[in-house]
């Protein structure tokens, strides 16, 4: 028999090191005194993740509804909730909204006025934004616009702030 090609060793190589400053290490700080006061919602709190959870599982809901145009505000609910405004491409995120009912909020959008009592309207910013003149904001609501809203009982104004976070809006900044 021919002698072996290769040499083969009986002990396994060792594990391959890595440089200590491949990794840069982050400042340990000092928790504090024991039985001092301590730090309300960290990390670790599971009241704090919970709730980081519910949001994020709502604004899936949010993202996978099925858009619909606003001339079909008609078939939103009745009832409190967060919509969103985007083009028909659901690819530019425009306004997002708490409101107390959806179908008129909606509704509201699309004749061009404010969809909350005493706030500014939003016909005149979209204007501003797409840079088209104000007498054809509706027009363009109408025909390159989709709204998607996720009906909530109680909690819709801290979502929306968490919406408005993750997409930030044109028109909410």
């Amino acid at each position: 028999m021919p002698p072996a090609v290769f040499n083969e060793s009986a002990e396994p190589a060792p594990p391959r090191v890595t440089h200590s400053r491949a990794i840069p290490s982050l400042p340990i700080e000092p928790i504090g005194e024991p039985g001092g006061a301590s730090v309300k919602g960290r990390y670790g709190d599971p009241g704090l993740s919970s709730r980081i959870s519910l949001l994020e599982m709502q604004f899936r809901r949010l993202m996978t509804c099925p858009p619909a145009k606003l001339e079909e505000a008609d078939h939103a609910p009745a009832g409190p909730g967060v919509f969103v405004l985007t083009d028909s491409d659901l690819t530019s995120y425009y306004y997002v909204e708490a409101c107390q009912t959806l179908r008129i909020a909606i509704g509201n959008l699309l004749r061009g006025g404010s969809s909350r009592r005493g706030a500014d309207s939003t016909k005149p910013q979209l204007a501003q934004y797409l840079g088209i003149p104000e007498t054809r904001v509706a027009k363009y609501l109408a025909e390159h616009c989709v709204v998607r809203w996720l009906q909530l009982d109680e909690g819709a104004s801290n979502f929306a702030h968490f919406v408005i976070a993750v997409l930030r809006p044109a028109l909410n900044e």
